[in-house]
């Protein structure tokens, strides 16, 4: 028993493998997807073991014998002196052959559901970015839209500024024209007032004293009026 030929060995290690395998699957059937995907590569991992410790896993560690049964009880291969033990009482066996079928089918099953999971989500992953394509692509369409709309905007806002700024000078000429021209005239003759007003200021300052001498004409006793007349002629040709 102890002295197995290398090919057997390996046949037995490939199957303890696939074993163990079935095993890990069984209890995780009730997980997600995604945690039997990260699970399964963690134990394909685990399995890539040194080929002498996967060598001394094929026999049982306290009978030193095959592992040829597997308990379905405790998910586990056993010798066949374990099955007598007490740990085991009242426990169902299956040879390993049969286990191995059986865990090979349910790994088999694991793998489709996994494949058809995985082609599931690479559906959904392109759907998404299809749809991320089509907003994005919708949201530059209407970017140019929206800059294309503003400029128009702008063009007919400018154009319709210029008019209104032209109507606006227009009319202003229309009402001012006439206005400077009143000031103009306005100011002509305040020109002209100011003219007269310096002469008739000069005249009243040359004639002051002309306007005295009437006074003094009027006081003046009748027989010296007829000296103050003659006098009075004389100051008015000087002036």
């Amino acid at each position: 028993m102890t002295h197995s030929l290398p090919l057997f060995l390996g046949k037995r290690t490939e199957a303890v493998e696939v074993v163990q395998a079935g095993i890990w699957m069984a209890g995780e059937k009730k997980n997600e997807g995604a945690m039997r995907s990260t699970n399964l590569a963690e134990e394909a991992r685990k399995f890539k073991q040194d080929p002498k410790e996967k060598e001394s896993k094929l026999h049982c560690e306290e009978h030193q014998e095959d592992l040829k049964l597997f308990c379905e009880t405790d998910k586990k291969l056993i010798c066949v002196n374990c099955v007598t033990a007490p740990e085991h009482r009242d426990h169902r066996f299956i040879p390993t052959e049969k286990a191995i079928n059986i865990y090979k089918d349910k790994i088999k099953s694991s793998l489709d559901y996994l494949t058809e999971k995985k082609s599931k989500v690479h559906e959904m992953e392109l759907n998404q970015k299809q749809k991320i394509s089509e907003v994005r692509e919708q949201a530059s369409r209407l970017q140019t839209y929206i800059t294309s709309e503003f400029t128009k905007m702008h063009q007919i806002l400018s154009e319709k500024e210029q008019r209104l700024l032209r109507d606006l000078r227009k009319e202003e000429e229309r009402i001012l024209d006439p206005m400077e021209e009143n000031l103009r005239k306005i100011q002509e003759n305040l020109n002209s007032i100011e003219e007269k007003l310096s002469k008739l200021q000069k005249q009243m300052e040359q004639k002051d004293k002309l306007f005295l001498k009437v006074r003094e004409y009027i006081a003046v006793s009748s027989v010296k009026r007829h000296m103050f007349t003659k006098q009075l002629l004389m100051t008015l040709k000087l002036t």
